[in-house]
């Protein structure tokens, strides 16, 4: 099993901090939706994937656990949703910086720097969008929020570390959930002091 630490932050209200064992990434996230502290009542993740959630009188699908974090987490206004798999010494060390959340002008800057690439496709465009913070770049995604249920994404551009020009994501939701930032590989193990 591997420990996550999710963070759900919120810049009105509380934050909260979640650790979650998993086997992967997906796991954890599922164990993250259906556990007892956090778990959401009546969110059934089915076999094929997929994620019903009861909404008064009627019950919204989304066809993957990337959808629902996403229309329910991070397409939400004022509310920043991470997930980082954190190494087994973390829990060894004397003092380890874990997490450090979004910078709204961080935010801000890859939103403006990805509107244009938008644009292209959809030219008169102000549609919202939110990041995610990738291993090798910053994906951006625009949606469009409909009433109910899922949120409908209208473009996702990748900005690679390398600075490189911004090019359009053409991954699925798995490769995307893959790319998600762990551990920086170059961060240096503590020494350990027995």
């Amino acid at each position: 099993m591997k420990h996550y630490l999710i963070y759900e932050g919120s810049r009105i209200g509380h934050n909260c901090v979640y650790f979650v064992l998993g086997e992967s990434i997906r796991s954890a996230i599922e164990n993250f939706l259906t556990g007892y502290d956090h778990g959401c009542v009546g969110l059934v993740i089915h076999s094929d994937g997929s994620i019903t959630v009861p909404d008064g009188n009627k019950i919204d699908t989304y066809p993957n656990l990337l959808s629902y974090i996403e229309s329910d987490y991070k397409a939400r206004d004022n509310i920043e949703w991470q997930i980082y798999e954190l190494p087994d010494w973390v829990w060894r060390a004397r003092e380890v910086n874990v997490f450090c959340g979004e910078d709204t002008s961080d935010v801000e800057a890859h939103l403006k720097t990805c509107r244009p690439c938008l644009h292209q496709d959809y030219p008169r465009s102000r549609a919202h969008g939110f990041i995610w913070y990738l291993n090798d770049g910053c994906l951006t995604t625009f949606y469009k929020r409909h009433k109910y249920g899922p949120i409908e994404i209208l473009g996702r551009y990748f900005e690679p570390n390398s600075s490189e020009n911004v090019v359009k994501w053409e991954g699925t939701d798995d490769e995307l959930l893959e790319k998600f930032r762990g551990w920086p590989k170059s961060y240096p193990e503590p020494l350990d002091e027995n």
